[in-house]
């Protein structure tokens, strides 16, 4: 019965050569996984190794692969040294070597999309969309062009290679990609002609949000295709800020010689279905705002919802009430042990005294003296209090002295 993980003739070759320059038997499994891991394959034991070496059968399944290591010759000085290539120089995380043939385009696309996102990100370029366009192109083209070698789809034709606009239109007539991501890389690719082969620098400001949406199409189209450890967003975040980001406006003149705002991919919006223009995939902005948390090791939550829906409207309100309640905190800036350290000299004052207190006079249910801080989902609230409740305090505690 043939193995649900076999050994390839490369691998048999690779571990007779290794043993030849006595290396440890240990060494030579270690060295072996380590291929097979950056390959995706599934790891083998100790015990394949012995069958290899000591070429001898204990039935069918090491007689099988015992036939196989007798046929296999032993790897050359070369072929050793490409293969220290590939695994010193694999990438474990993404499970990606520049030295594996297959690997080389996913990692030609996963570079220059991050080249795309890093250079529009960096304060040093004034022509960042012009870079982020033309890395981006290329970055998607490997990427096709992976995919379709891998479904056999051809990528030349009279060794001529095909261009990006040719390789989307393919994957997307076989359903590979879907219409909106497609009609966002389209639209990429007529930004690219029009605005890299323009010699005005002028950028319409509303292409921002869809330069992000690319960023995350690609990212999905890498992940589905070649799993979740090779995505982008296992290196950095794959957002784009628009702090250094100076966008201009195309103008044109009309018969009237006045100033008009044009669009470099109108007319191809005006062909778009209303369901595209509206899809995230097509379109997507992002907003970056500030967050508050009442201690140092609380966490921010971030949830992501499908625009117009239930959630994003129920997430709306919170945000806002969110914003609300961080401005209305900071007028409770004192806490219970602060505020016994700080008066107990002058009024002589104690844990159990404030208490007393606070708990006779209600203090927490009265908000011009108390804000109670929500954490989660359980009962460890916590409070704290206003100056008024200070001036409050000062006064019951003179009478108590």
């Amino acid at each position: 019965m043939k193995s649900r993980n076999p050994i390839s003739d490369y691998e048999i070759s690779i571990i007779k050569k290794l043993h030849d320059n006595n290396t440890d038997k240990q060494d030579i499994l270690f060295q072996i996984n380590l291929f097979r891991h950056l390959k995706n394959q599934k790891t083998i034991n100790i015990a394949r190794i012995d069958e290899i070496l000591k070429l001898s059968s204990v039935g069918d399944k090491e007689a099988t692969l015992t036939k196989q290591a007798r046929g296999v010759s032993c790897a050359s000085d070369s072929e050793l040294n490409n293969f220290n290539k590939i695994i010193n120089e694999g990438d474990l995380k993404a499970k990606l070597s520049p030295f594996i043939e297959e690997h080389k385009l996913i990692i030609k696309a996963r570079e220059a999309m991050v080249s795309a996102i890093s250079v529009f990100n960096s304060p040093q370029f004034n022509f960042a969309v012009e870079n982020f366009l033309s890395l981006s192109c290329i970055g998607w083209t490997a990427l096709l062009q992976s995919i379709s070698q891998d479904k056999n789809i051809s990528i030349k034709e009279s060794n001529k290679y095909h261009s990006l606009s040719f390789l989307l239109k393919q994957l997307t007539e076989k359903d590979i990609i879907n219409k909106n991501i497609s009609a966002n890389l389209e639209a990429i690719i007529e930004l690219r002609d029009s605005i890299t082969h323009s010699p005005h620098t002028y950028i319409p400001k509303n292409i921002i949000s869809i330069l992000q949406a690319n960023c995350f199409n690609f990212n999905k189209i890498m992940v589905d295709n070649y799993g979740k450890n090779r995505g982008l967003d296992n290196i950095f975040s794959i957002s784009l800020q628009m702090a250094s980001f100076k966008p201009h406006d195309f103008l044109a003149k009309d018969s009237d010689n006045k100033l008009e705002y044009i669009s470099p991919i109108k007319e191809f919006e005006d062909s778009l279905d209303k369901e595209i223009l509206e899809s995230s995939e097509y379109k997507c902005n992002i907003i970056i705002v500030p967050t508050s948390v009442n201690r140092e090791n609380q966490a921010d939550f971030v949830y992501i919802a499908k625009p117009n829906s239930e959630e994003a409207e129920e997430i709306s309100k919170i945000i806002f009430k969110s914003k609300i309640t961080i401005d209305k905190a900071k007028n409770y800036p004192h806490e219970f042990r602060k505020i016994v350290k700080m008066l107990e000299k002058d009024y002589r004052i104690t844990t159990n005294i404030l208490s007393d207190i606070i708990r006779t006079h209600s203090i927490k249910e009265n908000e011009i003296y108390a804000y109670e801080h929500i954490i989660g989902s359980t009962s460890t609230n916590r409070y704290s209090y206003s100056q008024e409740f200070i001036n409050f305090l000062k006064t019951k505690l003179e009478k108590l002295n």
